[in-house]
């Protein structure tokens, strides 16, 4: 989550934060994050047939995942360790599952204290105690949704919003998908209001919004209702079911609509004010 960083942004930060065995610098923002070798065996790419075949929209829906022995771990606080990279790609790709059928890399980057997405190449990066301190300080959701957030990037690209919008607007959208996801999963919204209100009230980089944008934006997509073409599929956020949104989100042109409806438009005509 905030401050979101580009792939030399994250290659620079890594160096700066003591991993400077794990990363290198490339001149260009296409190869801005590459592992070496060697750490590409020690972290591994974690997807494998047995992990991705439990993949799947509905274990967030049923909240099954809020059964899994990774997830009750974190419940008594988050200690060294327990975020587990297997389970950190679980989640990964259960949330980008909601928006199409993309597999997504998740890397853990040792010395790395925070989490960005490598948008061009669908590459999480994470530092684990990042997520252990967040996690012990707002709450165990938060961790899930600052993943949404992240993932929430990559969706943005994949629809073509890239091109269209702002890096402001960019961050606002990953904000967006990250309050849909939290509706979808019922996650506990303190948990991530907690967060977000820790957040700069201004803006300090011209790209992530101040708080209070933050938090509206990420109530919209928490509290999205009955409304335009989705209507004769979603019931109210009262009574829906996680159900009704199989699939709904995977509509990529439905998707963008709902964006532009929700999060860009607002920021345009002056409704959401920028801070």
């Amino acid at each position: 989550m905030e401050p979101l960083l580009t792939g030399l942004e994250i290659a620079k930060k890594a160096v700066e934060t003591g991993a400077a065995e794990s990363v290198k610098v490339a001149e260009t923002a296409e190869t801005a994050m590459e592992l070496s070798e060697n750490t590409r065996l020690e972290l591994g790419r974690l997807g494998t047939p047995e992990l991705d075949s439990r993949i799947s929209f509905g274990s967030l829906a049923n909240g099954e995942f809020k059964r899994d022995a990774n997830y009750l771990a974190w419940k008594d606080g988050i200690d060294a360790g327990e975020v587990e990279p297997e389970w950190i790609e679980r989640l990964t790709n259960e949330i980008s599952e909601i928006y199409g059928d993309e597999k997504l890399e998740v890397v853990e980057v040792p010395g790395f204290y925070n989490a960005g997405m490598q948008i061009d190449k669908g590459r999480l990066f994470y530092g684990s105690e990042y997520f252990e301190d967040n996690g012990n300080e707002h709450g165990e959701d938060l961790i899930i949704g600052a993943i949404a957030h992240e993932v929430g990037h990559r969706v943005v690209d994949n629809l073509g919003l890239t091109a269209e919008i702002t890096d402001y607007e960019h961050e606002a959208c990953a904000d967006y998908i990250a309050g849909l996801t939290a509706r979808l999963c019922k996650l506990d919204r303190g948990h991530l209001l907690s967060w977000y209100g820790t957040r700069s009230e201004f803006s300090r980089d011209g790209e992530h919004p101040g708080s209070a944008v933050r938090i509206e934006i990420l109530m919209r997509g928490l509290t999205r209702i009955d409304r335009g073409a989705e209507a004769s599929v979603l019931r109210t956020f009262e009574n829906f079911s996680p159900y009704d949104l199989g699939g709904i989100y995977k509509d990529s042109g439905m998707l963008k609509s709902i964006l532009y409806e929700d999060v860009l438009a607002p920021l345009r005509t002056g409704e959401i004010k920028k801070i």
